[in-house]
């Protein structure tokens, strides 16, 4: 009987331990779920749609950052939808300068050749609206998920300039011109996007419905953007 009451004794000491740990075992195993509440992008600037005579070089580039909110659709974690606010930068190299026309039309007027410069760019920083449809295949497994998003992004122009830094057109010297505020730059900007990718790592893409200048005031040019984007938490 004795060793009866003792086995009987170890079996209930085993089953409150196993209690007592199931809980613990259960939160480490928990996985963290993956969000995209904070999306950093660097990118390649371009523009689509200009003028013939105007070149545009293939180092311009750019960085964003966004603050996401998602929202889970269906009852479902792999379907969701995410709104969000954030900076855009552009910084678009080329050949020309930009000419201002009895206040009303802005054109490009390329640099001459025998004209050096080691500087010639336009450059924007605009506050983003995003909202992005979101898919992924594992949403509660932060770095074990491929991800696609697509998006439209509404954004208000804070600034456009332009820098040169080069010699005079009659070649006396180096010159620096900065002009800020430039006019007939549209103020408004909005466009499609899409990002694909697995875990924090992901490529996307921007393209500009908008044009850079305001309708009738300069050449239609829309500008793009790709690059890699690193999504966190």
């Amino acid at each position: 009987m004795l060793i009866v009451a003792c086995l009987c004794s170890v079996g209930l000491m085993a089953q409150e331990d196993k209690k007592d740990k199931a809980p613990t075992e259960e939160k480490e195993t928990k996985k963290v779920e993956s969000r995209d509440r904070l999306i950093f992008e660097i990118a390649h600037d371009n523009w689509l749609n200009q003028p013939d005579s105007l070149k545009t070089r293939w180092w311009g580039r750019g960085f964003n950052m966004y603050i996401m909110y998602d929202i889970p659709l269906f009852d479902s974690d792999n379907i969701s939808v995410a709104p969000g606010v954030g900076i855009a930068t552009t910084n678009v190299y080329h050949n020309s300068n930009l000419i201002l026309l009895n206040d009303s039309l802005s054109y490009f007027r390329p640099i001459a050749d025998n004209v050096n410069f080691r500087k010639n760019k336009l450059s924007t920083t605009a506050v983003d609206v995003p909202i992005e449809l979101r898919f992924r295949t594992n949403p509660n497994k932060f770095n074990q998920s491929f991800k696609v998003a697509l998006g439209v992004r509404v954004g208000y122009l804070l600034d456009a300039k332009t820098k040169y830094r080069g010699d005079e057109a009659d070649g006396t010297g180096e010159i620096f011109i900065k002009d800020k505020l430039l006019p007939n730059i549209s103020r408004v900007r909005y466009g499609t996007s899409l990002r694909v990718g697995y875990g924090n790592f992901n490529v996307f893409a921007f393209y500009s419905l908008s044009t850079l200048f305001d309708a009738n005031r300069g050449p239609g040019i829309h500008p793009i953007s790709v690059g890699i984007s690193f999504n966190s938490f």
